[in-house]
């Protein structure tokens, strides 16, 4: 797997998520979102082919495999949607492109496969920096899925903001995707 310039930089490597990661990352998801995956969902995740789950984690001279992770992505190819399901950074590394490096890696991964014409994701409506970071990406709100979260947890509604490139062929967008990872040293 090619790491990121961006995350290079940082002394940091993206890599797949393996079992072991299993409690930081619970950790960080109730940090960010205040509720985690059962243990049957991340068994799930992890051995499913539509799933991709990835870390960034400090960089090692193993490459990073002994190293806890400091914040995961998820996506799930469902048809010809490509669905961003989870991004989770610790809040010690926040604001530090991180975020955006995952994004770019799931986002390429899942434009890899030709049915792919549609990408979504759900963001709670009070979560202004996710979904700048987000609409950067071309991502924009097209509805609102209602109870979508489990608890509110100081976080507002339990609605989520959906928001969806709605297609990933058309030349502007796909553009300036390709732009982006030129940029950041992704592809």
């Amino acid at each position: 797997m090619t790491t990121p310039t961006l995350l290079s930089r940082r002394g940091l490597t993206l890599r797949d998520v393996v079992v072991e990661d299993r409690s930081a990352l619970r950790a960080m998801d109730m940090q960010a979102h205040g509720n985690v995956w059962s243990h049957a969902t991340f068994a799930r995740v992890l051995a499913a082919e539509e799933f991709r789950h990835i870390a960034v984690v400090p960089s090692t001279n193993r490459g990073g495999v002994d190293a806890a992770p400091i914040a995961h992505a998820a996506s799930w190819r469902d048809g010809h949607i490509g669905r961003i399901v989870n991004v989770a950074v610790h809040e010690d590394h926040h604001r530090c492109g991180i975020a955006g490096a995952m994004l770019e890696h799931l986002i390429a991964s899942m434009l890899a496969h030709e049915e792919t014409s549609e990408l979504r994701l759900e963001v709670r409506p009070r979560n202004k920096p996710a979904q700048l970071l987000y609409a950067g990406f071309g991502f924009v709100p097209t509805g609102v899925e209602r109870d979508f979260y489990e608890r509110s947890i100081g976080w507002g509604s339990r609605d989520a903001m959906v928001m969806t490139v709605s297609d990933v062929n058309e030349p502007v967008w796909r553009s300036g995707f390709n732009t982006r990872l030129r940029f950041t040293g992704a592809a």
